[in-house]
């Protein structure tokens, strides 16, 4: 049984034995094993996108200040487009809802305490993104430049701070022993990373580095 998405008319093999609705049947089956290619071809109108490459950066200083800096490239993997991009052929195909398969913004939590919120890419300041504080995170909302067509690609980096005497603590024991204590992924946790770097950068004066995590 296979359940296709609403609103596609799809293409398949002649094996079916019954097609109803969304749902295309193979089946059943008796006598002696075989094979048989089968085939389904339809219209799948969202965007496929991923991550190549996700850098994130920890800063940690004595000032009192932890600086996050991640840098993210996406490639949307959906129907390619043919020729060259229309902007009217775009805003017409927007209007009639048949652009869903275009990328056009990401939702993150960021950390209930983060501030300084920026969004760039290679151009410069981009100023199609919202930040709202609630009451255990803040939703940040971001938009690319320009819509990412299928095959198209985009990169960006975008950064906040964190106050340090929430994320570092010190050993009672041993004043000089400082703890960071933090989860590490990237902040779109719903989009597949092809490659994922973390680097932290520690203040000058640190040694005897050791790390713990739970997946060791």
């Amino acid at each position: 049984m296979i359940r296709r998405p609403p609103r596609s008319t799809p293409l398949y093999s002649s094996a079916a034995s019954d097609v109803y609705k969304r749902q295309i049947q193979y089946g059943p089956f008796y006598g002696s094993y075989g094979s048989e290619e089968l085939r389904v071809h339809y219209e799948l109108a969202v965007p496929l996108i991923y991550f190549p490459t996700v850098e994130k950066q920890y800063e940690l200083s004595h000032l009192g200040n932890i600086a996050i800096v991640e840098q993210y490239a996406l490639k949307n993997d959906a129907a390619r487009l043919k020729g060259e991009f229309n902007r009217v052929r775009y805003s017409a195909l927007t209007s009639q809802d048949h652009s869903n398969h275009i990328f056009r913004r990401l939702h993150a939590q960021l950390p209930r305490k983060a501030h300084g919120l920026y969004y760039r890419d290679l151009v410069g300041n981009v100023s199609t993104s919202t930040a709202t504080r609630e009451s255990s995170y803040v939703f940040f909302e971001i938009r690319p430049r320009f819509p990412v067509l299928g095959g198209w690609q985009t990169k960006w980096e975008q950064g906040y701070k964190l106050l340090s005497k929430f994320y570092i603590k010190y050993d009672a024991k041993d004043p000089d022993l400082y703890i960071f204590n933090n989860t590490f992924g990237y902040a779109f946790k719903s989009i597949r990373a092809d490659k994922y770097i973390v680097s932290i950068m520690l203040p000058p004066t640190a040694h005897d580095i050791k790390v713990m995590s739970t997946h060791c």
